[in-house]
C-alpha cells in the first residue's frame, strides 16, 4: 500500500495538511487526495498544492498526479521513493526544502528553487504538457538525472551567468524540425552548464550556454541533428576562445565559435615515435662525450 506520512504542521488555508492529529498512513493518503482535490478545485484561487510553512511531509512511495497544478514546497517535503507526475511550476520558497530522494518527478513548467534542494538518487524530467512552452531553470541548481524533452520545439532557460550542475545523467532531446531549444535568461551573456559524460543530445538548438565541465555533444553539430546559435563555449566540437573561425557546419549559422584543434591518432603516433628518436640520439651522444679527469690537488 501506498504510504506517506505526516509529521506536523503549522497551517493556513491552502496548507498540504490541517492540524487533525496522529493518522493511519490509510487516513493519510485519503487527506492527502482531499486536499488535492481542494486545491484544484474551480473555486481555488489558483490551482496549487501547497507544503505549508513550518509543516513537513513525506510522500514516501505514493504516486501523486497533480494535473497541470503547481507543487509549492514553503515547509519540509521529502518526495522519498515517490512518483510526482504531472506538475505545472515547481517551486521551492526560501523557507521551504525538498529531499528529492529515488522520487521521480515530472514537471512542464519552471523548477525554481529559493530554499533548498537536495537531488539524491531522483530523476527531474521536463516535458512538454500544460500548455508550457518556456521552462526555466534557477541558477544554482544541483541536479542528480535531468531529462528534458519536447516535441514541439520547446525552451529550456537557464539562468544567465549562473551555474546549473547535473550530476549523472543528461538527456536534451528535441524532435525534427522541432528543436529544443537551449537558452539564457539574458542574451548575450552564458548560463553555464554542469555535465558529465553520461549525456545524451539530439535536436537542440543551443545559444549563450558555457559547459563547465565536460564538453556536451562533442562533434559537429549536424551529427546530433542539432543547431549551434551562437556564444557557445565547450559544446560540440569548439573550444571555449568562442571566436569563428568560419565554414562551420550543421547549422552554425555564423557563431562566434572555434574549433578545437585535433591531432588524429596517426599524428600522434608519428609524434610519439619522434620524440623517442631523439631520446635515443640524445642518450647516444652523452655515451660517446669523453669523460673529464678531475683536477688533482698540489
Amino acid at each position: 500500500m501506498h504510504q506517506m506520512r505526516h509529521m506536523g504542521s503549522q497551517v493556513g488555508q491552502t496548507d498540504f495538511f490541517t492540524r487533525l492529529g496522529p493518522m493511519r498512513p490509510a487516513q493519510q493518503l485519503r487527506q492527502l487526495l482531499c486536499c488535492s482535490l481542494l486545491c484544484l478545485s474551480p473555486l481555488a484561487q489558483a490551482a496549487q498544492l501547497q507544503v505549508g510553512a513550518g509543516s513537513r511531509v513525506d510522500f514516501g512511495d505514493a504516486t501523486v498526479r497533480l494535473g497541470c497544478a503547481d507543487l509549492h514546497v514553503n515547509g519540509s517535503a521529502a518526495a522519498s521513493a515517490s512518483t510526482l507526475n504531472g506538475i505545472a511550476t515547481l517551486n521551492i520558497g526560501a523557507a521551504g526544502g525538498l529531499q528529492a530522494g529515488t522520487a521521480q518527478v515530472a514537471l512542464s513548467g519552471d523548477f525554481v528553487r529559493s530554499g533548498s534542494f537536495d537531488a539524491g538518487g531522483s530523476t527531474v524530467s521536463i516535458m512538454d504538457s500544460c500548455a508550457h512552452s518556456i521552462s526555466r531553470v534557477s541558477g544554482g541548481t544541483v541536479f542528480n538525472h535531468l531529462s528534458v524533452t519536447s516535441g514541439t520545439g520547446k525552451t529550456l532557460e537557464l539562468a544567465a551567468g549562473q551555474s546549473t550542475t547535473v550530476l549523472g545523467q543528461l538527456t536534451l532531446q528535441g524532435a525534427q524540425g522541432r528543436l529544443l531549444r537551449l537558452r539564457s535568461s539574458a542574451a548575450g551573456t552564458a548560463a553555464q552548464l554542469s555535465a558529465t559524460a553520461q549525456q545524451s543530445v539530439q535536436f537542440v538548438d543551443v545559444a549563450d550556454n558555457r559547459a563547465t565541465s565536460e564538453v556536451l555533444a562533442f562533434g559537429k553539430p549536424d551529427q546530433f541533428q542539432s543547431q549551434a546559435s551562437g556564444n557557445l563555449f565547450r559544446w560540440f566540437q569548439f573550444d571555449a576562445q568562442g571566436q569563428d573561425q568560419g565554414g562551420g557546419s550543421g547549422g552554425s549559422g555564423g557563431s562566434d565559435i572555434r574549433r578545437v584543434p585535433s591531432l588524429s591518432i596517426a599524428w600522434t603516433a608519428t609524434l610519439g615515435a619522434l620524440l623517442a628518436l631523439a631520446g635515443m640520439a640524445r642518450m647516444a651522444a652523452l655515451r660517446r662525450k669523453p669523460q673529464r679527469s678531475p683536477l688533482r690537488r698540489f
